[in-house]
């Protein structure tokens, strides 16, 4: 349709061009559309069909076609201004909300140094300091007992070895009525 009537347009331009890029005209074509100088019956023209309204469907088309430009760099122009508006926003937030974080943070941590850091340093180093004098008093008993089996043990062995020796001794003096009925 569009290129029907551009056609038809461009047919009637050329022939009221005297030359066409320095050429002279070429006699026209008879495309429908009527000169000024012809004469035209109206009769012939009366008794043509009207052509057909294509009003609705070409206002239809352009509007369509318009809507959808006009949407599409709307829809554009707006996601962009709205993606600003959301960091500039976001941003403006989070400064606004954080921003006496370190401080805070730092309050937390001098408290937590003055008042449960010491309580904790001194339970670890009573813990640490009794587990080091069990572990020295346990050495310490160890080391006292394997001295004492060697200093007592010779001096126990020595005596049971006396005493062992003075009753086989008084048993072989005995006489056979007088010797214990049990062997040692």
């Amino acid at each position: 349709m569009s290129e029907d009537l551009i056609g038809r347009a461009d047919s009637l331009m050329r022939r009221s061009r005297t030359f066409v890029a320095g050429q002279p005209a070429q006699a026209p074509s008879d495309d429908g559309i009527p000169l000024l100088t012809e004469v035209v019956d109206f009769d012939i023209l009366a008794a043509q069909p009207e052509p057909e309204d294509r009003t609705e469907e070409i206002t239809a088309a352009v509007t369509a076609q318009v809507t959808a430009d006009v949407t599409e760099r709307v829809t554009r122009q707006v996601t962009a201004q709205v993606r600003d508006d959301m960091q500039h926003a976001t941003s403006d937030a989070l400064t606004r909300h954080f921003a006496d974080l370190p401080a805070l943070i730092q309050s937390h941590i001098d408290a937590w140094c003055t008042d449960t850091l010491p309580t904790l340093v001194s339970i670890e180093l009573q813990a640490a300091l009794e587990s080091a004098l069990g572990a020295a008093t346990r050495h310490a008993a160890d080391r006292i007992r394997e001295q004492a089996v060697l200093e007592l043990g010779g001096t126990v062995a020595t005596e049971i070895e006396a005493r062992s020796l003075a009753v086989v001794g008084a048993t072989l003096t005995l006489a056979p009525s007088e010797a214990p009925d049990h062997p040692l």
